[in-house]
């Protein structure tokens, strides 16, 4: 059967990299991709004023411009990257972009969510765009994955998989990163930031369960002292130059669980590195 993945477009160089990005890594996976993009007319009106870009408002919906660049990028996949294994199916839907991702999901059983860290805006103060945040809060029961603009398109080495092992997580609940460990035969990192003195027997019980979750998979587990987990990831991170790392979205609302918005954003400033974020 084939995967279904969605990857949401602004047409922005950040999108067509998240793209690229996970074609190569499914490359000898059969995929369905749905590319999704969502325009919302007061946005793009307000956009075309400030930009006096006075022709392209008054002529070209943004209904029909989405239509053309939507084909545009279905010829330029034909150009760049075309594989026998992989097919495409294109969505236009007047929303926002979380709610439309979010209406896409209930109707072709997608698996996983791709998009790029940042939009058309690229704002370099902030690590993830708006958009991104807000698919990240509506759409926790599925796999998101979030592509820094900068990183390589390359095959995946190592997978971080930060944890206070005070959940137990299954193979199943595991699934998707386990799915992506295998594809690309990468090692799990296993690891956790003691801020306290060890761990206590329930937290223990979770480590072994954890451990035969990954049973079938390279994995390896790790343990760093301090009191900032979040810096503590992050430098975890940059000194092995690891080339993912996989968080669960707890509660389907990442931002009041235990990774806070703190540690995303932390983790989004190794900006070479994508998130993999983990439904419950």
């Amino acid at each position: 059967m084939a995967k279904n993945i969605l990857v949401a477009t602004d047409f922005s160089s950040n999108s067509w990299h998240a793209f690229t990005y996970v074609s190569t890594l499914f490359k000898d996976e059969t995929c369905m991709f749905h590319l999704l993009h969502a325009y919302d007319t007061e946005y793009h009106s307000r956009n075309e004023l400030k930009q006096g870009n006075d022709a392209s408002f008054t002529y070209e919906s943004p209904k029909d411009k989405g239509d053309v660049l939507l084909n545009k990028m279905l010829e330029k996949i034909a150009l760049e990257c075309a594989n026998e294994k992989h097919s495409y199916k294109t969505h236009l839907m007047h929303d926002d972009v979380a709610t439309a991702v979010t209406k896409t999901l209930s109707t072709e059983n997608i698996s996983l969510i791709v998009m790029g860290s940042k939009g058309i805006t690229n704002y370099e103060k902030s690590v993830f765009g708006s958009n991104t945040i807000a698919t990240m809060k509506e759409a926790g029961n599925c796999t998101i994955l979030t592509v820094p603009h900068d990183s390589e398109v390359e095959e995946i080495k190592e997978i971080v998989f930060p944890t206070d092992y005070k959940s137990a997580y299954s193979s199943l609940r595991l699934q998707s990163l386990i799915d992506l460990a295998t594809i690309q035969d990468a090692a799990i990192c296993v690891l956790h930031v003691d801020t306290s003195s060890g761990l206590e027997t329930v937290q223990e019980d979770n480590k072994q369960i954890l451990d035969d979750a990954l049973s079938n998979n390279r994995h390896s587990f790790h343990v760093l002292t301090g009191s900032d987990v979040n810096l503590a990831v992050k430098h975890f991170v940059e000194s092995r130059d690891s080339s993912m790392v996989a968080i669960v979205n707890r509660k389907h609302n990442l931002f009041t669980s235990w990774f806070s918005t703190n540690m995303v954003m932390e983790i989004g400033k190794v900006s070479q590195v994508p998130l993999l974020i983990l439904p419950e």
